[in-house]
């Protein structure tokens, strides 16, 4: 897992980079979003039409683009470049599953649109309370401190 771990570090900052985001905090969110949700999600990785290591509903995608990137044409416009040409126009929604840069760029607005304020540094109850209250991907399922806590002690352990 340390290799993928990695790898998802490096695509997510890459993502955020490209939208105007350098903070550190902003990228240990997403990569503990992203953990989070992937435990969540258990063994079935498409829960409740869930999409991708974000586990993005298609209604939120659609309402990311319609309610926030519509009205940002530039972050659209970069996002838009993240995506794959002719896969985005057939079926945009895989693209949260064979994408990840497109799919943390998503999940960046999706915190952004929900208002996200983040802070200059962060501790792991701090990103915790961030992704309970302003990460709405469209699951049903309750989200608890101790899932965010789960999952990320377990990237820790991985990597040491």
């Amino acid at each position: 897992m340390w290799f993928t771990d990695n790898l998802l570090t490096a695509v997510i900052s890459e993502a955020l980079e490209k939208l105007g985001e350098t903070s550190n905090v902003a990228c240990q969110l997403l990569l503990g979003t992203a953990k989070t949700e992937d435990l969540r999600a258990g063994k079935q990785k498409c829960v409740e039409g869930q999409l991708g290591v974000f586990q993005i509903s298609p209604t939120i995608h659609q309402a990311v683009w319609d309610q926030c990137l519509a009205f940002l044409p530039e972050q659209a416009s970069t996002i838009r470049g993240m995506a794959s040409q002719r896969s985005f126009l057939e079926a945009p929604h895989q693209e949260l599953v064979v994408n990840i840069r497109y799919a943390s760029a998503i999940a960046w607005s999706i915190y952004c649109f929900e208002g996200l304020v983040l802070p200059e540094q962060a501790t792991k109850l701090n990103l915790a309370q961030l992704w309970q209250k302003y990460y709405e991907n469209g699951s049903k399922k309750p989200r608890l401190l101790k899932h965010f806590f789960q999952a990320t002690s377990i990237l820790h352990a991985e990597a040491a």
